[in-house]
């Protein structure tokens, strides 16, 4: 379901010790706070998916993206491993962004995905998806797409980050690593983790409802950050 307003409107980044946090809406240009999916390409821009449109925040001004797209309704952003921009809107409908206009991409047998769920890829180039039946990777063979289901069964929030595969199964954080999936994150509390997030230090970010924790880059325990959380992330 969407972050609802003014959550919509809270994003947050690292600063020293402290997560500080900034709110952003219609006066910096982002017209819709029905947040589906963020995104920060690897020039440093902002995607944020939203109910109604696609919006590009350049560190100043939120623009609206999204000319080709089948909807407005965006539910899922990601990065090729060559630098596109693909996009999941309503219907399942899947696209990259080829300038400054968006094609579709034909997926072959699971051309229509659920409008739900995540995409992501590995350094690999290959695509993983969270459908309702499990966590999918689709691979190109040939010029075409070739799929197999990885994890059978409802599966939560995805991050993909080079090799690194993370999804969350039973409240808990999974990694599939070497084709099999392995518990992650021992030290995380169960919860309904709603969000995970890798940000360009490679730190590894959940958020559930109520709490929000961090994996730094080359640590193995999780550090909770809940404390200073606006109450409207609650």
């Amino acid at each position: 379901s969407p972050v609802r307003s003014p959550t919509a409107q809270t994003f947050f980044m690292l600063v020293a010790q402290r997560v500080a946090f900034r709110q952003y809406g219609g006066a910096e240009g982002l017209n819709n706070l029905n947040v589906r999916s963020l995104f920060q390409d690897r020039r440093g821009f902002l995607w944020v998916g939203t109910d109604n449109g696609l919006f590009r925040f350049d560190g100043t001004r939120f623009e609206r993206w999204g000319e080709g797209l089948a909807s407005p309704e965006v539910y899922s952003l990601a990065e090729g491993p060559d630098g596109v921009l693909w996009a999941m809107s309503a219907g399942g409908e899947v696209a990259t962004l080829k300038g400054t206009r968006f094609e579709r991409v034909e997926l072959g047998s699971t051309e229509r995905l659920s409008k739900s769920e995540r995409l992501g890829f590995d350094d690999l180039g290959r695509l993983y998806v969270v459908q309702p039946q499990g966590l999918l990777r689709g691979e190109r063979v040939a010029g075409a797409w070739r799929w197999r289901t990885l994890v059978a069964g409802k599966v939560g929030d995805l991050s993909v980050q080079g090799a690194a595969v993370y999804f969350v199964s039973q409240q808990r954080l999974v990694r599939w690593a070497d084709e099999h999936a392995e518990p992650a994150g021992e030290d995380l509390p169960p919860d309904e983790w709603k969000c995970m997030l890798t940000d360009p230090a490679g730190n590894l970010w959940v958020r559930s409802a109520e709490r929000l924790f961090v994996r730094r880059a080359g640590e193995l325990r999780f550090r909770d950050r809940s404390a200073g959380v606006p109450a409207q992330l609650h």
